[in-house]
């Protein structure tokens, strides 16, 4: 079964998105913060872009 951003690690994070471990971290705060990601919310990460929000949606976001 394949995690989903909710439930990915940083390493998975990083290699599933092609995002640096700094990025990956602030993903995972959010999560923490918030339980669930939305699109709006993972786009206000500095560093995340369309590119990356787009990688999420085949990653279930």
């Amino acid at each position: 079964m394949q995690k989903n951003i909710h439930k990915a690690s940083l390493d998975e994070l990083e290699s599933k998105l092609g995002i640096s471990h700094k990025i990956a971290k602030e993903i995972v705060k959010l999560r923490a913060q918030n339980g669930l990601i939305d699109e709006h919310s993972l786009s206000c990460i500095k560093g995340v872009g369309p590119k990356t929000v787009a990688k999420t949606k085949k990653y279930s976001l």
